[in-house]
């Protein structure tokens, strides 16, 4: 199953009476999906370093003579971006896989300010089951030594290496805050937004075909991204040295584009309160 394809079945038999909806965290997929309800407003939210989805998002509406949007760089977590109750619907896709506990709360309650009192907040994202638990060493913050076997590996272990990879990058940034724990994020996910005044209205799961060699090369570029943008250039280069020994052995295994695995997704559909 691809996720749209079950996005599309849930709201299948709903009637659609959103008047605004914020895509927040938007792509390509999710501004189509949500332009097709013809909303009166459709709000595009992604934040400034991502200008890969934003111009996705911008111009597949553009081509399919959609709905007028509005294009919007910004964090989700600031208040102060929207006016109180500006929207019928919410609609987060892969949102908040990268997002530290410490800064949730935040975006939920700003999300929760943004919505209009008993309409509906979704949320989409992986599920990560089964994390490859990669063997650290921290010798000292200018040094960190590993050792999987990459031979050994599964072409998916080595997509959750490049994983390992940003996260390691994203705590090297913020060292002393607290980072988010990869398995079952869904778990955590739920306590903290009934906290910020959200109500649970349903949560369902479900199993999305990833493209193996689409997901791994995307994943690359992400991690690379991160490691470059460290402010220690000699424990980056360190880094990008290790995570180019994973591509390799990624590339040596002439995965087809026809090959995918299965990765769990969470569907989560609140209320305001």
């Amino acid at each position: 199953m691809q996720k749209f394809d079950f996005i599309k079945s849930y709201f299948s038999n709903v009637w659609f009476s959103w008047k605004s909806i914020l895509d927040a965290g938007t792509g390509k997929s999710s501004a189509l999906f949500l332009s097709e309800k013809t909303p009166e407003k459709l709000t595009l939210l992604t934040y400034t370093w991502d200008t890969r989805k934003w111009t996705k998002a911008d111009q597949v509406l553009k081509e399919s003579w959609s709905v007028n949007h509005n294009l919007v760089y910004w964090d989700i977590s600031d208040k102060n971006l929207f006016e109180e109750s500006s929207f019928d619907l919410i609609f987060a896709d892969y949102l908040l896989w990268e997002v530290s506990p410490s800064k949730l709360s935040y975006i939920f309650q700003a999300i929760s300010k943004f919505l209009k009192k008993d309409w509906e907040i979704v949320f989409i994202d992986r599920e990560f089951y089964n994390w490859y638990d990669v063997d650290f060493n921290y010798i000292s913050m200018d040094k960190i030594e590993w050792f999987p076997v990459l031979e050994k590996r599964s072409p998916r272990d080595l997509i959750e290496i490049v994983d390992i990879f940003m996260a390691l990058a994203k705590f090297l940034v913020i060292l002393n805050q607290e980072i988010r724990t990869f398995d079952y994020p869904s778990d955590w996910i739920i306590p903290i937004m009934k906290n910020s005044w959200l109500s649970v209205k349903e949560v369902q799961y479900f199993e999305v075909e990833q493209p193996i060699k689409e997901e791994f090369e995307q994943r690359i570029g992400w991690a690379k991204w991160r490691i470059l943008n460290l402010e220690n250039k000699e424990l980056g280069y360190g880094l990008l040295e290790e995570l180019k020994k994973v591509q390799n052995e990624f590339e040596k295994r002439n995965i087809s584009k026809q090959e995918y695995y299965l990765r769990k997704h969470y569907f989560i559909v609140w209320n305001k309160k």
